[in-house]
């Protein structure tokens, strides 16, 4: 059974990295949602998988000198053990709710996002770019470490062209929630629509 591991702090540095700043809000985030369901789900939890920016170490994310802001949601997939019921839309919302403001107290402002599947769910995610990201770049927070590598076997990582235009279609739409603020022609952007517009960018 795999556990979060606190990061170490950089040796004869008084003031922390970036890069240190990023991994110990990173690490809280993923033990406040670890923790949480498995006071919420106790024996029926199998795992906590962190996926998404976060796991793949690339969130957007802006400090001050207080607090840790992640603009990107931190996304995780938990897995019942065989049998038992998903846990109701309450208690996932009541485990994002109780999490968000557990990080918000230690200066952590990040929304988390939780889905809920069993293990042969993540076999069966196809070629698309959710699956290929959860496979290969997942974190295991909580349960066995292998289960993702269970899940790759006998398949070939790929993603589908098409689910790529729903990609790209996705964050076009995205872009009408800032037509206003485009359309004054005021500069600079705010950093909503700056964020935005570079995930439509580098996704293209």
């Amino acid at each position: 059974m795999t556990d979060v591991t606190k990061p170490k702090a950089a040796s004869g540095s008084a003031e922390p990295t970036a890069q240190a700043r990023e991994a110990e809000a990173k690490f809280r985030v993923g033990d406040a949602v670890r923790r949480w369901c498995f006071q919420s789900l106790g024996p029926n939890l199998e795992a906590v998988i962190l996926t998404g920016s976060m796991a793949r170490n690339e969130a957007t994310w802006r400090a001050s000198e207080s607090q840790v802001e992640f603009l990107s949601d931190a996304e995780f997939i938990i897995i019942l053990k065989p049998h038992q019921d998903l846990p109701s839309q309450e208690t996932v919302i009541l485990i994002c709710s109780a999490a968000e403001d557990e990080l918000r107290n230690q200066g952590v402002l990040c929304k988390i996002s939780v889905s809920a599947a069993h293990a042969p769910y993540l076999a069966e995610l196809g070629e698309t770019i959710f699956g290929y990201e959860l496979l290969e770049c997942g974190e295991v927070l909580y349960g066995d470490a292998a289960i993702l590598a269970a899940a790759r076997r006998g398949r070939t990582p790929r993603v589908s062209e098409e689910d790529g235009w729903r990609l790209l279609a996705n964050r076009t739409v995205e872009l009408l929630e800032i037509v206003p603020e485009l359309s004054e022609g005021t500069a600079p952007l705010s950093d909503g629509a700056q964020y935005r517009l570079t995930k439509l960018y580098c996704d293209m």
